[in-house]
């Protein structure tokens, strides 16, 4: 059902926790990837190292790809449950499928077969994501359509996600001292399909798109408009290309960090129970860190809490590069001042796109949301894919081996490529992001510019 409703109108707390527990779903198979895929692919599969990187990297770029075309398909759809919310219900089910696919794959077929199903399946996964994910994130932005309440529904909602991540790594850790990997990440896709189909569930049960006054009825429809149009659009809006450049960079910094955590401790430090613990920390991280955030938002406004986050990541990435190597406790300390660090772009990134949603529209005259959540999305995931590929690369260039003793220079190269790659990804990110126009005041007039434009077009109708 849809609303027409005036954008004053507040958003109450329950329909921000319907909301986020549609994250808590998605998050149990974007958290089980992104923490495990690449290393059950090296060390479960028995996938050599680049190759895993590949096959890591083809299902990001076909995801990459596929985002801001489910953007424009979810854009021009009408139902009487609105644009977003169908695809929600109807998706489920080909997700939770594919997501059991991903983890149960054989390890004792030829290399080019077992690829090959890999590729298969990753990319069967990455399509089914996209139909959820995709207009999930964009009814974040219909939801409400004030700056505060926008950045209160982003914290529901990545606190419900990092829930998620802490049930995901917390049930594969104790299924793995429990029986062997391949037979453990087996039973936590299963689950995972099942208990988070039925969360997304109650996200298209608990929500309601709402209508900006006089928008819908008095702009073209994007029936009306082409692509090429959109492109335009999104081109002259500044304060998207800022953000979505920040997005691939910060992104490309976080892949770098989660992808090596298990390589350090099984290695480095010699203690993978150790990691174990590290990854349910991340994880858990973001429970704390994430209300604090949704706070320093709303004091600082959103430029200076985004700089703020930056500024911790590299604090905690300078940690573990003089201490990462050495020390097991302080490694992992500075790995859960990385993900708080980290914790301010969930809240910071997706309450800022749907601002710079509204100024695209006051530049241009296109209301474009879930084309542009697609495009963001296509962008976070290029930077995975690429993040992904660079590791299964640097892997094989420091001569790491699975399963094997590595020497000096291999943990020598792994440490330093673990801290400092990262840190150079988040200076050009907070370098960028510098520069992002829209303050709490600025939107503000945005929205009352629009708000009385499409009134009078509507009663010109």
């Amino acid at each position: 059902m849809q609303e027409n409703a005036r954008t004053t109108r507040p958003l109450k707390w329950p329909a921000m926790a319907k909301y986020g527990a549609g994250d808590l779903g998605l998050n149990f198979y974007w958290q089980g990837v992104g923490f495990f895929l690449l290393y059950f692919y090296t060390d479960i599969v028995g996938l050599p190292n680049t190759t895993a990187g590949i096959v890591y990297a083809i299902g990001g770029f076909v995801d990459a790809l596929s985002d801001p075309v489910m953007g424009v398909i979810a854009d021009r759809t009408r139902s009487r449950w609105g644009r977003y919310r169908p695809y929600l219900i109807f998706g489920v089910g080909p997700l939770g499928l594919s997501f059991i696919f991903l983890f149960t794959l054989p390890s004792l077929a030829p290399v080019a077969w077992v690829a090959g199903v890999c590729i298969a399946t990753h990319i069967l996964f990455r399509l089914c994501y996209t139909v959820v994910s995709i207009p999930y994130g964009a009814l974040g932005t219909r939801l409400t359509f004030d700056a505060r309440e926008r950045t209160s529904v982003a914290g529901v909602r990545m606190l419900s996600g990092a829930l998620g991540g802490v049930v995901i790594v917390m049930l594969v850790s104790h299924l793995r001292s429990a029986m062997s990997d391949q037979n453990a990440f087996m039973w936590i896709s299963i689950f995972a399909a099942i208990i988070g189909a039925a969360l997304i569930c109650v996200a298209f049960f608990g929500t309601v798109e709402r209508r900006l006054s006089g928008v819908d009825s008095s702009l073209p429809t994007l029936r009306q408009y082409s692509f090429v149009d959109i492109l335009k659009s999104t081109a002259r809006n500044t304060p998207f290309l800022i953000i979505t450049t920040a997005l691939f960079l910060l992104t490309l910094a976080n892949m770098v960090v989660v992808k090596t955590i298990l390589y350090r401790f099984d290695h480095i430090l010699a203690s993978p129970n150790a990691g174990s613990l590290t990854i349910i920390l991340m994880a858990a991280t973001p429970l704390i860190a994430i209300p604090i955030w949704v706070k320093a938002y709303h004091w600082l406004d959103k430029r200076a809490g985004f700089l703020s986050g930056c500024a911790i990541v590299c604090l905690g990435l300078l940690s573990l590069y003089t201490t990462g190597n050495q020390s097991i406790l302080f490694a992992m300390l500075s790995y859960i001042t990385i993900a708080a660090g980290f914790s301010a772009f969930a809240v910071g990134v997706w309450s800022i796109i749907p601002d710079t949603i509204d100024f695209g529209h006051w530049k241009s005259g296109y209301r474009v949301e879930s084309a542009l959540v697609g495009f963001a999305s296509a962008i976070q995931k290029a930077a995975i894919a690429i993040a992904g590929l660079c590791v299964g690369v640097a892997l094989d260039a420091f001569g790491y081996h699975a399963g094997e003793m590595q020497d000096a220079a291999t943990l020598k190269a792994l440490h330093d490529f673990s801290a400092w790659v990262p840190i150079g990804f988040m200076f050009c990110a907070a370098a960028v992001f510098n520069f992002y126009p829209i303050t709490a005041l600025k939107h503000a007039r945005i929205m009352s510019v629009i708000s009385r434009t499409t009134e009078k077009k509507s009663k010109l109708k």
